[in-house]
């Protein structure tokens, strides 16, 4: 391990140091903006705590834009970036939308904290449920959205009815089963607007909300 004088003599004139509390965020900006490339934590006494480079700030702060904090999931502003880029394409995409049945009632009964536990287990749920080519996506609060691609209706039941399964089938920790409505539609079948096999989807998940909630609704 470096010492400070050893770092600064192997990148003179190309570091600041930042103290272990400071927002990274801010350092990264005068980095950027004085074209420093490297920083050096330190705590109150000087003492160093370890090395930062600009572009691994860079990796982090794309991946901390396009994923969901709570669940690791990909969040909706990637979604909008997957859309337009498939939007068009040849290939056939399974669009699964699922909502956590009463989730107000869950978060007033427990507490946030425990909520956001029920929406972590769920999020992990999804990601064990599909494969590396597909994703999954945090759309807001407790909705996900799930795309699976180039397989049939069928497949994507059945990876749906996988889901709606490993959240459902035995109870969360103490506090009793979680239930979920999910809708689902596919791309080009059901419309050639990716966009608008996303509502397709949603509209099936309220059509199982109102059917009594705990239960998977396709378009046909």
């Amino acid at each position: 391990k470096l010492t400070i004088q050893e770092i600064i003599q192997k990148y003179p004139k190309k570091l600041i140091t930042i103290y272990k509390d400071e927002d990274v965020y801010e350092a990264y900006k005068k980095m950027r903006d004085i074209g420093i490339e490297h920083l050096i934590v330190v705590d109150d006494e000087g003492n160093l705590l370890g090395e930062v480079f600009q572009h691994d700030l860079v990796i982090k702060f794309v991946e901390f834009a396009l994923k969901d904090e709570l669940t690791g999931l990909n969040n909706s502003r990637f979604l909008d970036t997957v859309v337009q880029r498939y939007n068009g394409v040849s290939i056939r995409i399974g669009v699964i939308f699922l909502d956590i049945d009463d989730f107000k009632h869950f978060n007033d009964k427990y507490g946030h904290k425990i909520g956001d536990e029920v929406i972590k287990f769920v999020g992990e749920s999804i990601k064990n449920s599909i494969r590396e080519v597909d994703f999954a996506f945090r759309y807001g609060g407790d909705e996900f959205v799930i795309m699976i691609f180039s397989q049939s209706r069928e497949i994507v039941l059945k990876i749906g009815k996988r889901i709606f399964d490993r959240i459902t089938s035995k109870p969360f920790k103490s506090y009793g089963y979680i239930s979920v409505s999910v809708g689902i539609a596919l791309y080009p079948d059901d419309d050639k607007n990716l966009e608008k096999v996303i509502e397709l989807a949603d509209k099936q998940l309220y059509i199982a909300k109102n059917s009594g909630k705990g239960r998977i609704e396709t378009f046909s």
